[in-house]
């Protein structure tokens, strides 16, 4: 049996708990309002999957290395402590082989008495 045949079989009942898992994520993020039990057991499953390194032992055998890359939103953060995001949205993505990435805040005002948030 070669080291892949071998990774493939020590992954075997992680690779059955991941299609669980994100068939209860996708549940999940079907929701409108998702309870509070749901989002716990989420993060739970995000936290083992890419802290606990599940995802990149479990992909290795079958589809090769996976890489996650994170933006770098400290721009944005910055520009937050002076004026306040409603929402914030930030992505990327590889399309052909370059790399495309864009952040969008959606400011916001308040008003005179503090309570009413208005999109900018």
């Amino acid at each position: 049996m070669g080291d892949k045949d071998s990774r493939l079989m020590e992954t075997r009942e992680a690779a059955f708990a991941f299609l669980d898992d994100y068939e209860h994520m996708a549940a999940i993020v079907s929701q409108v309002d998702p309870k509070k039990s749901d989002l716990k057991r989420a993060s739970a499953i995000v936290r083992r999957l890419l802290v606990d390194g599940d995802l990149s032992r479990i992909s290795a055998p079958r589809i090769g290395r996976i890489k996650l890359e994170a933006p770098d939103n400290n721009a944005f953060y910055k520009s937050a402590r002076k004026t306040p995001f409603l929402v914030f949205t930030s992505g990327g993505a590889s399309i052909f082989g370059v790399y495309q990435r864009a952040g969008m805040p959606e400011l916001c005002a308040v008003s005179a008495h503090g309570t009413d948030l208005v999109l900018v």
